[in-house]
């Protein structure tokens, strides 16, 4: 189990610690089960390394889901899950198992980074054409997501977009997406493609590359919309029929936004 500074205050700060890592299910629930916890929080869902196995076995008398998993568990063992009225709202199909508890104000809070680059200028008084971006996991990518940027770069001419993610250490990665590219009109010398920065620090620092960060759909953003927006970027994004869809919502821009922002910045040029 990878221990940091984070683990140190949280431990601190306890009553009573347990490491369960690589421990049985059953073993850990009857800890769990004789430790007399009231209330179980996951936070972790279907996500690596999670212990749904030992919520399964419900060994305490309530358990709730939050924070690190945008969907059900499909555990009817849990009880409840943590979201709000604008990531889950009341007119939302999305089934749950568990009964959802929607809180007034969003569900989640950002802590940044301690040390910062400070906000950049926006680059299109530099650059003379607008850049977009996006720092998401590659799997966010899916042809629906990268065909509507595409369809964006086509639209304003000498726009740029920055790709940002671990895959594209890889040649072979950074082939196929420039090939995706290629294939709906877009050059490859309008594409850019990062791998990971040494450090947060740089990673930061990137978006004072970008005039606006494009949200991927359906599973939008999380740490990388708070982080853009940290940085002063804006967030292009769009609300969906979900948990995972709507977690970037507070920063909604609709398409009428977007127009009179894009002709906003090509003012500009």
């Amino acid at each position: 189990m990878k221990e940091d500074s984070v683990t140190q205050r949280l431990r601190a700060n306890s009553y009573q610690w347990r490491n369960i890592y690589n421990r049985p299910a059953k073993e850990v629930a009857k800890i769990i089960y004789e430790d007399k916890i009231d209330i179980l929080v996951d936070l972790s869902g279907h996500t690596a390394g999670n212990r749904l196995d030992v919520l399964a076995m419900k060994p305490a008398p309530i358990q709730i889901t939050y924070l690190g998993y945008p969907n059900t568990t499909g555990l009817r063992t849990i009880d409840y899950l943590i979201t709000d009225n604008i990531a889950s709202p009341q007119f939302s199909q999305q089934e749950f198992t568990e009964d959802v508890i929607q809180l007034p104000h969003c569900f989640l809070t950002y802590t940044p980074p301690g040390k910062l680059p400070d906000v950049a200028p926006v680059p299109l008084t530099k650059n003379n054409y607008v850049t977009f971006g996006s720092f998401s996991n590659l799997a966010k990518f899916s042809p629906d997501v990268l065909s509507l940027w595409a369809n964006i770069l086509c639209s304003i001419p000498n726009s740029r977009l920055i790709l940002k993610c671990k895959p594209f250490v890889t040649l072979k990665v950074r082939h196929k997406m420039f090939a995706f590219f290629s294939q709906r009109g877009v050059d490859a010398s309008r594409v850019e493609l990062l791998p990971l920065t040494a450090t947060n620090y740089d990673h930061m620092a990137t978006y004072g590359r970008i005039d606006i960060a494009l949200d991927p759909f359906p599973y939008s953003g999380m740490t990388t919309t708070c982080e853009a927006l940290i940085m002063g970027v804006p967030v292009l994004t769009m609300r969906g029929n979900s948990f995972a869809h709507n977690i970037s919502m507070y920063i909604y821009f609709s398409f009428f936004f977007l127009k009179l922002f894009i002709i906003y910045l090509i003012s500009y040029l």
